[in-house]
């Protein structure tokens, strides 16, 4: 197994095992992550709903496109190994 440094790494791990199951990956719109613990990716979360005036709420939470500046910081976030 390679090793991981971000949660898109496993993101496209999950999604290239789906694709050499059945080809099937077209049902896949979203991944996410729980119970996030890494204090970096915490303080970039919290900065990211800062700037829009919000406060993580109940499912589903906020969504950040993959075009703006918060979502290219979330998606880069680190995902520590143990």
């Amino acid at each position: 197994m390679p090793h991981i440094y971000a949660s898109s790494d496993i993101s496209w791990w999950l999604w290239q095992g789906y694709a050499m199951v059945d080809g099937n990956i077209k049902s896949i719109k979203h991944f996410f992550s729980l119970s996030i613990t890494n204090q970096k990716t915490e303080a970039l979360i919290n900065r990211a709903l800062a700037e829009r005036g919000v406060t993580l709420g109940p499912w589903p939470g906020e969504e950040f496109s993959v075009d703006s500046v918060a979502g290219h910081a979330l998606l880069g976030t680190h995902t520590p190994r143990p």
